[in-house]
């Protein structure tokens, strides 16, 4: 990772504390669970009561973000052929025409952790999305069966297989980060990005 990479992952971690009149129970969501490469990403919607929170998000033909819409709008915009669906979850849709491109003011922020990630992006006082990553564990233990794997091969009698024992030159480097805490940070950049294709974030 390089130092312009630290530094926009430094500005967007903002805590998002808004506070909100609605209770934050879990009973009053449906948890979609949705796996991804770093982990398993854990998207809270609103139940169909709260029409005021349920949104969809919306992006035009040069797939940059828009601000998100009411499900009426995205319905009546499917049925008449203006945008199509590119995603389920969260559900995203595409537009097929030109649209003036007016957003408002977005803010995300970004607690990050060692196992769990969490990030939330608010405008005018409401959130429009929030997710928790559950960061893989598991990085360490493949690393040990692959070298495992490495040994078991190295022992097998194969005269056409020339010495490897001095070409590992990624353990030389010099900054090195460790292939768990490098799964771990590019899973924050991962989420970065994949906020700021949904929402036309600002701060």
């Amino acid at each position: 990772m390089t130092c312009s990479n630290f530094t926009k992952l430094k500005s967007f971690q903002l805590r998002c504390n808004t506070p909100t009149s609605r209770s934050w129970s879990p009973s009053n969501y449906a948890v979609i669970l949705q796996l991804h490469e770093v982990g398993v990403h854990n998207l809270d919607t609103h139940n169909s009561s709260d029409e005021d929170y349920m949104l969809v998000f919306v992006i035009n033909q040069n797939k940059k973000p828009l601000m998100p819409c009411k499900p009426s709008k995205a319905r009546n915009l499917l049925q008449a052929g203006k945008a199509k669906v590119v995603r389920n979850t969260p559900f995203t849709i595409k537009l097929f025409f030109g649209s003036s491109g007016y957003t408002q003011p977005v803010t995300a922020g970004m607690d990050t952790g060692s196992k769990v990630v969490s990030c939330a992006a608010i405008a005018n006082g409401k959130v429009l999305y929030q997710s928790e990553i559950y960061l893989r564990e598991n990085v360490s233990k493949k690393m040990q069966q692959r070298k495992m794997y490495r040994r078991t091969r190295r022992c097998k009698k194969t005269r056409y297989r020339s010495a490897r024992f001095d070409n590992r030159g990624n353990s030389k480097k010099e900054g090195r980060l460790a292939p768990s805490i490098r799964s771990k940070l590019e899973a924050h950049f991962w989420e970065k990005r994949f906020v700021e294709s949904l929402l036309p974030v600002t701060a």
